[in-house]
């Protein structure tokens, strides 16, 4: 029976280290086409439950240091979309001048519109301090549904305008800006995850009634190993007596069950006035939007006026 209880004790540890699946915001497959997005996306556009993908990324979100991760995360896919879009439009218009990209440079915009709106939530920890973990859990679930349908509307508008030629050219891309544009957002990826295990393993240690601070400090610093954490808390439960390790767990059962209360709360939050919330989304996509187009109007005519004060300059010397 001690063997039996250790045994699950060790094997809750190393669940609660391994490293988090990581977040697309183009799909739940990893083989991708040439405009960056995944072949084999789940549209979103007309979902209520959560799927099994989304069920597993909020798990950690009832962490702050978790919410964090899957933030910064879908913020890193957006950005990426974001890159590989513009990328494949200079490529159409390199490939033919004429060709008609402004549905293209439309979604691009809506993709900048989500990005920024993640960003304003993992760059202010306080706003994320002031939300609840249900909160921003359906948040997540609410950008990237919409991220995914945007970058399927891309992909489909984008395919036939594409050469070959542009494909490779876009492929190479896509591993280039993996490596230089989107290492700064990596790197703050891996410093969450490091602060998340870090908590996940202090709630866990405080379960079986353990106290390592120089071990978390490790964990939290990123040096720590699995191999590390898991021989220290099978020596120190050796060292308990069989009721202590009872008593622990049922703590873990505890948390179990409030972990699953968590995943419910979430559940009820993505369903609840759905129809609502995707409607005031869309409103305000919209008005953003239009505000943006006037913003290029204002712009264009300002490049025109200006063209035309060069020119009349030009003019007036050669005479």
């Amino acid at each position: 029976m001690n063997k039996k209880i250790l045994g699950v004790f060790l094997i809750l540890l190393a669940a609660a280290i391994l490293v988090l699946p990581r977040v697309r915001a183009d799909g739940n497959s990893s083989e991708t086409n040439e405009t960056g997005h995944d072949l084999n996306e789940t549209e979103h556009e007309n979902e209520t439950e959560l799927n099994e993908t989304e069920e597993e990324e909020i798990r950690p979100m009832r962490f702050p240091h978790g919410a964090q991760v899957r933030l910064l995360e879908l913020e890193k896919s957006i950005t990426r979309n974001i890159l590989v879009g513009n990328q494949t439009i200079a490529a159409i218009k390199a490939g033919n001048s004429s060709a008609n990209t402004t549905n293209l440079v439309s979604i691009i915009d809506k993709l900048i519109v989500l990005r920024n709106e993640v960003r304003t939530i993992t760059v202010n920890e306080t706003a994320m301090l002031n939300k609840t973990s249900e909160e921003l859990a359906q948040q997540f679930v609410d950008i990237k549904r919409e991220a995914i349908n945007l970058s399927k509307e891309f992909r489909d508008a984008a395919r036939p305008l594409l050469k070959e030629t542009d494909r490779q050219i876009i492929r190479e891309y896509m591993k280039e800006i993996d490596r230089t544009e989107l290492k700064n957002i990596d790197d703050e990826i891996r410093d969450a995850r490091h602060r998340y295990n870090a908590d996940l393993l202090n709630a866990t240690f405080s379960h079986l009634g353990l106290n390592n601070s120089a071990l978390l400090e490790r964990v939290r610093n990123g040096d720590a190993k699995v191999g590390e954490i898991k021989n220290y808390v099978r020596d120190a439960l050796r060292n308990e007596t069989p009721k202590q390790r009872q008593q622990a767990m049922l703590k873990l059962r505890e948390a179990e069950a409030k972990r699953n209360v968590y995943q419910e709360a979430v559940r009820a939050r993505v369903l609840a006035n759905q129809s609502e919330r995707l409607n005031q989304r869309e409103q305000h996509m919209n008005q953003v939007m239009q505000n943006l187009s006037q913003r290029h109007e204002q712009l264009s005519e300002r490049i025109d006026e200006i063209s035309a004060q060069i020119e009349e300059h030009r003019n007036r010397r050669q005479d």
